[in-house]
């Protein structure tokens, strides 16, 4: 993701974004909080600076927070959203394709289907759930799968983040 001075250059995907007040004590315990989770999961030791920038749109949430490496300044983009996790400045699934459990796999090949698959599982059509569990198949239905948060819960909760 590019970043000019401002903070995360817009893209086409940010509109309806709205912006809150990045000065907000609550959004910076957030951010803080996003730090020290951080710190945690990547065994890093940044040191929170302040909150660039910070915008909520539905159950998407993303703030652009300044943090220390030392002395080094950085950027990151925490963000929380399922299809947007913790890249470091690598592509998606770079981490994925280089766990040893997969450096077996020829991914260029894989990628352009020149790859059998081990298994291929018999299906009966487009809706045949056969390959599924029972337990699974049998769940009744909901209207989301999405619990709604807790009041006073904060929806920063559960954030990764993206070096800049």
């Amino acid at each position: 993701m590019a970043v000019n001075s401002g903070g995360r250059k817009a893209k086409e995907s940010d509109v309806g974004f709205k912006s809150l007040d990045p000065k907000d004590p609550k959004v910076v315990e957030v951010a803080k909080f996003a730090i020290d989770e951080y710190n945690k999961e990547s065994k890093t030791s940044l040191k929170f600076q302040l909150v660039l920038k910070a915008a909520s749109k539905e159950t998407t949430y993303t703030l652009i927070i300044e943090a220390s490496n030392g002395s080094i300044l950085e950027k990151y983009d925490a963000v929380k959203e399922a299809n947007k996790r913790l890249r470091n400045g690598l592509r998606v699934g770079d981490e994925i394709k280089g766990h040893k459990w997969f450096k077996s796999i020829n991914w260029k090949k894989l990628e352009s289907r020149e790859i059998q698959p081990s298994f291929l599982p018999l299906v009966a059509g487009k809706h045949c759930i056969a390959n599924f569990d029972e337990r699974w198949t049998n769940m009744p239905l909901l209207d989301s799968p999405a619990i709604s948060p807790k009041c006073g819960e904060s929806p920063f909760r559960g954030f990764s983040y993206v070096k800049m």
